[in-house]
């Protein structure tokens, strides 16, 4: 089961891989995700969070709508710009928790 699950991550975020149009008029996505979905149902041991459900539904909708208009997109600069704006997210939290740190916030004593 979590092969199926890394399996399917992998499939959704080959249109972030490289840095080139890809071509959704010729994916077969949907079709690779269906053949994964048995396995996952079958082996899971409660539901995804809904904000998984959500995620999936916006992904299936992009998926199928760049299949009806055979759209030819480079998504790799979307990719470029949301992980710069988790790592400086993340920067700006680790930032935060020094400086409390360094006033003795959190900090537990023996």
């Amino acid at each position: 089961m979590n092969d199926a699950h890394v399996e399917s991550v992998m499939i959704l975020g080959e249109c972030f891989r490289e840095d080139r149009e890809y071509d959704f008029g010729a994916q077969r996505v949907t079709q690779r995700m269906q053949e994964l979905v048995p396995v996952m149902l079958k082996h899971r041991l409660c539901p995804p969070p809904q904000e998984v459900y959500s995620l999936h539904r916006k992904m299936s909708g992009l998926f199928l709508l760049g299949s009806k208009l055979r759209a030819a997109i480079n998504c790799y600069p979307v990719w470029r710009e949301v992980r710069a704006e988790f790592q400086e997210l993340a920067l700006s939290k680790a930032q935060t928790k020094d400086t409390a740190n360094s006033f003795g916030e959190g900090a537990t004593t023996a």
